[in-house]
């Protein structure tokens, strides 16, 4: 099943970074090719207490093309912007052919922790439809994860959130 993925970020100091999607709804949204993210219980040396400790959260990593938002993103780097909100959005497509939003991530006082530029090899058969492009890490304040269009099925936290 096909689905496309977008990010809306809005900086503290710049506003909204606009990004180079052209699809009609989407527009200046941010195209995303690759995310990734891990919160994980670390086990103690034995493999013992799983549940006993609290939830470790990882940066949250995407990889998108190069576009207008690059040197906007770079600057919130530099100067250590913090972004008011991030929110990515799946969609996938209905058996009708529509786009339907089913799943979003919404981070609260994020921080770009990284930029990474990479080429992709124009020789390989797999990567010679890519662009010149870029992994992104963002640390986060505070996650809500949400399913549904209407967001029906909703869990938030925070980074630093003790287990209970």
């Amino acid at each position: 099943m096909e689905c496309s993925a977008y990010l809306e970020l809005t900086g503290s100091e710049q506003g909204t970074l606009l990004g180079d999607c052209q699809k009609r709804g989407r527009e200046n949204l941010i195209e995303l090719l690759e995310f990734q993210h891990c919160v994980e219980i670390i086990l103690g040396s034995t493999g013992q207490h799983a549940g006993t400790g609290k939830a470790t959260h990882r940066p949250i990593e995407f990889t998108k093309e190069i576009d207008r938002s690059t040197p906007k993103l770079y600057q919130a780097l530099c100067q250590r912007e913090r972004l008011d909100s991030a929110h990515f959005r799946w969609y996938r497509y209905t058996s009708q052919g529509a786009e339907d939003l089913y799943y979003s991530i919404r981070l609260e006082n994020a921080r770009i922790l990284c930029i990474q530029p990479w080429t992709p090899n124009p020789l390989s058969p797999k990567d010679d439809h890519h662009r010149y492009m870029e992994r992104i890490r963002l640390g986060y304040e505070r996650i809500t994860w949400s399913w549904g269009p209407e967001g029906s099925v909703e869990y938030e936290t925070d980074w630093f959130q003790q287990a209970e």
